[in-house]
């Protein structure tokens, strides 16, 4: 933990370690910190692929005034149990990680990096990264949340908003409080991996308390993937 000093500095505390059970149905560098690894491996099992065989997805029709048509598809789904899944981690600008019970510095820059494994991908590309986070809140009458968006185009994107809104008074609050910077941030990718790494900071107006992040990604196949937690217990299932 940090001391006194550092926690008057800091703001938001990520709550990243949540035991949660997902059935959603979808699919560096010096500058850069180091990619790291689950301390422990998880058990791989191999997809279950359901298909149905051509001939049983085969529909004819014959028209004497104009021939024959033949309509054929195919349908498959993966399921992987304790199987590679995407994750997210975040960084002080020093390079050392924000751990889960850390707090993100106001005014700093930080790197919220998304690890994406290829395999999940099925062959497909990335089409875009979306992060968001909601403001936890005692008081009902008080709500704030910001994103972070990356479209993998022509030319590459980097985007954030942020609102708060006050219901006693009816004011909402677009002021940003967050800022993604485009010049810094990155997509890369190695052999086995895609890396989305958002170079973001949280300004001093952002809402001091607790957030609840949720961050998903795209690929250009149509399909989209729940990321979570490095620290996400492996008992999660990751449906694509």
């Amino acid at each position: 933990m940090r001391t006194m000093r550092l926690l008057n500095k800091t703001f938001a505390l990520f709550i990243v370690s949540l035991f949660v059970v997902s059935f959603s149905i979808s699919g560096s560098s010096a500058a850069l910190p180091q990619q790291t690894t689950s301390e422990s491996s998880p058990i791989i099992q191999q997809p279950i692929d359901y298909a149905i065989p051509a001939d049983e997805g085969t529909n004819v029709d014959w028209y004497t005034d104009t021939g024959d048509y033949n309509d054929t598809w195919t349908w498959s789904n993966n399921n992987w149990l304790f199987g590679p899944r995407a994750s997210y981690e975040l960084f002080y600008d020093n390079g050392s990680q924000i751990h889960e019970e850390d707090f993100i510095p106001l005014d700093e820059e930080i790197t919220w990096r998304i690890n994406i494994p290829r395999s999940i991908l099925r062959d497909a590309s990335i089409q875009n990264a979306f992060i968001s986070g909601q403001y936890i809140s005692p008081d009902e009458n008080f709500s704030a949340s910001f994103n972070f968006d990356f479209f993998n185009g022509t030319p590459v994107s980097w985007s954030s908003s942020s609102s708060s809104e006050n219901r006693t008074t009816g004011f909402y609050d677009y002021t940003p409080y967050v800022e993604v910077l485009g010049g810094s941030s990155s997509f890369t990718s190695d052999s086995s991996t895609h890396y989305v790494n958002f170079k973001v900071r949280f300004l001093s107006s952002a809402p001091v308390g607790l957030y609840n992040p949720h961050i998903n990604l795209y690929s250009d196949d149509g399909n989209s993937y729940d990321v979570r937690s490095r620290w996400s217990t492996d008992m999660m299932m990751s449906d694509q």
